[in-house]
């Protein structure tokens, strides 16, 4: 077949050179109307017999030119006229060729093309078949976009199943081509792309996507094939998701449009953690509260909104739930601060509340005045004739006085006549006149500054140490009995819980409620370590204004002791009695009053130390009525002390 081509295009070659030696070897193709017939008689290749149907001869061209074509480009010219008016040349045979329409018979190709690169190898006006396979979900696209690219008069196009065949020429296929890759192969494939919603629901994000993309938007379509490249799909995935389906860059506007408005939205049901470092309260205590408050209403909303059946409650042995198990409320010690985790929309209430609860407390100070009094008389009377003893013998004076139990020397008041040893048993005579008073006073003043309903202590003690027996101990020589102590505390324990009540309409004053707990222990020292221990207890809540004072009384103790020694029979006759016999009385008295003074402090610094300064110039040594009563008192105890010789001398 190759041979034969090679002896065709030679015997053309041949003829062609011949004609230009007969004939000009140009020509102006100036031919004005004419019809194709003419024009294939006068322009037509003379090694072909060409059929010419009626309906192609009698088509009417109009042609002007003013330059010259030469002979050899006769053909090509004619052939680009014929093909760009729809009019297709095809071969009969080597020397028969015939005209007809290309709209009308499709099937006459010189080639079936599948690639791009295979139209190399033909020249522009071949009449090809390109075969193009799109995507799937491009299919309708690229049909589209042939039909109106296409110059329908010479091109046809048909789209069998996933494919798209186009017959033309092979300039106007380079043309589509290029500019099919530059519009479509250039440009991103089809995407699907799921989005969450955090704060937009499908609703609004569809809303959203169609008012930016205006008409480019098609809802709740399936098939690629129904949306085109420049729309894009929206349909909704669960409560909280949609799906975007189209041109990548196109999904990814659409994704990022919908982020940044999420971004913008402040989503009020989304947790936070907030940070709040307390000023004036206890941050522990504070978080407490919040907790309580918090989860309260967290409960009332959700019973609001769910109403449930209670459930059967079943107890478990051995399981202890911590309070602080799912705090919201993290309490930072070092810091005294509260880390919250919180809705957003509940921030500013949670602010509100803290900001009503940290406030500066109001305090109080306390004074406390405590005075116990403890009177002991301790009366002796009498001569003894017969005492046993030996007193003459020593020589103690009575000046060098001791006052032991145990001693034998005799102070001022004891006269001793004694006889030694001899045929007679030794004695000794003495007379007792004895008179003692012990007045003790012992009196505290504390004073404190306490927050409002805090407890404040002042506690003044002694440690003690405390006999508790004898304990066995083993030795190396063997077990033996030690004595074992232990250390205690009396004294006086003041416990003080004031509440503030502000002023109000009805009051001018600010009233305080005072809970005191009061303790006062007053020991006696033992010769066996183990002292007597007298305990004073008060506890009572009062309402009281500020700067009004409290008394607390009423704790009084007396005690009598009566004793005597005398000589049978001769003790019991009337006025002589007493000289065969001695008398002892005994008498103790103990009373103990708490005086307590509150006045309340407002939170200022300087209010603070104004009010301990007009509270120091009100000490009790500085007013003139206590220093009066003092000196009444003590002309009272002289008087008390002059009657108390009478009744000892003349026993009245």
């Amino acid at each position: 077949k190759n041979e034969i081509l090679n002896v065709q295009n030679e015997y053309k070659s041949l003829i062609l050179k011949e004609n230009i030696k007969t004939d000009e070897g140009y020509s102006f193709w100036d031919a004005g109307e004419t019809t194709i017939s003419q024009l294939i008689m006068e322009y037509g290749s003379q090694d072909f017999l060409y059929v010419i149907p009626n309906e192609i001869g009698s088509l009417k061209l109009n042609l002007f030119s003013t330059i010259s074509i030469p002979r050899e480009s006769f053909d090509e010219v004619l052939k680009l006229i014929l093909v760009q008016n729809g009019i297709g040349v095809k071969k009969i045979n080597p020397y028969l060729s015939q005209l007809f329409l290309l709209k009308a018979d499709s099937s006459h190709i010189e080639a079936i093309l599948t690639k791009k690169e295979e139209l190399n190898f033909f020249d522009d006006t071949s009449y090809l078949a390109y075969i193009l396979n799109p995507p799937y979900e491009r299919l309708k696209s690229s049909f589209q976009f042939f039909e109106k690219f296409s110059d329908l008069k010479f091109t046809t196009i048909h789209s069998v199943k996933t494919q798209i065949i186009i017959i033309s020429t092979k300039a106007n296929l380079e043309r589509l081509l290029d500019l099919y890759d530059k519009v479509f192969c250039e440009r991103d494939m089809k995407t699907i792309k799921i989005i969450t919603l955090n704060k937009l629901n499908f609703e609004e994000a569809d809303k959203i996507i169609k008012a930016y993309f205006l008409e480019n938007v098609q809802k709740n379509k399936v098939y690629y094939q129904n949306i085109s490249n420049d729309e894009i799909c929206i349909i909704p995935s669960g409560k909280s998701s949609i799906i975007l389906i189209g041109e990548e860059k196109l999904v990814q506007r659409a994704e990022k449009i919908i982020l940044d408005l999420e971004a913008q939205v402040d989503d009020q049901t989304e947790m936070m953690v907030f940070t709040y470092t307390c000023e004036y309260s206890d941050a522990e205590e504070l978080s407490n509260i919040l907790e309580k408050l918090y989860s309260s209403l967290n409960v009332i909303d959700f019973q609001d909104s769910f109403p449930i059946k209670e459930k059967v409650k079943t107890e478990k042995k051995n399981e202890k739930k911590s309070d602080k198990e799912n705090a919201r409320f993290i309490v930072d010690s070092k810091t005294n601060s509260i880390l919250m985790v919180i809705k957003k929309d509940e921030k500013e209430k949670i602010i509100t509340l803290i900001k009503s609860l940290d406030i500066p407390k109001k305090m109080v100070q306390i004074d406390v005045l405590l005075v116990e009094r403890k009177i002991q008389d301790r009366k002796q009377t009498g001569i003894n004739l017969l005492r046993i003893g030996n007193v003459q013998s020593r020589n103690e004076t009575a000046i060098n006085f001791d006052s032991g139990s145990n001693s034998t020397r005799k102070g001022l008041l004891d006269f001793i006549l004694s006889r030694t040893k001899s045929k007679l048993p030794s004695f000794d005579i003495a007379m007792s006149f004895l008179m003692s008073k012990d007045d003790m006073k012992i009196a505290d003043c504390p004073s404190i500054i306490a927050i409002n309903q805090t407890p404040a202590v002042i506690s003044v003690v002694d440690e003690i140490s405390l006999n508790n027996g004898a304990v066995q101990i083993d030795t190396n020589s063997g077990s033996k009995l030690e004595k074992s102590f232990s250390r205690a505390q009396f004294g006086t324990k003041i416990i003080l819980t004031p509440t503030i009540h502000p002023k109000n309409e009805l009051e001018d004053v600010g009233y305080i409620t005072l809970h005191t707990d009061v303790s006062f222990d007053t020991t006696k020292s033992e010769n066996n370590d183990r002292p007597s221990v007298t305990r004073r207890h008060i506890e009572n809540e009062v309402r009281v204004a500020d700067g009004q004072t409290i008394i607390l009384g009423g704790l009084r103790r007396k005690t009598k002791e009566e004793g005597s020694e005398k000589i049978p029979f001769l003790g019991e006759i009337p006025g002589i009695g007493k000289v065969f016999g001695t008398n002892r009385n005994s008498e103790s008295t103990t009373e103990m009053f708490v005086f307590i003074t509150p006045h309340i402090i407002q939170s200022n610094e300087n209010n603070l130390k104004q009010k301990q300064i007009e509270l120091s110039k009100q000490r009790q040594g500085d007013i003139l009525e206590f220093v009066t009563k003092l000196e009444e008192a003590k002309n009272n105890n002289k008087l008390q002390l002059f009657e108390n010789s009478l009744k000892l001398f003349f026993d009245k």
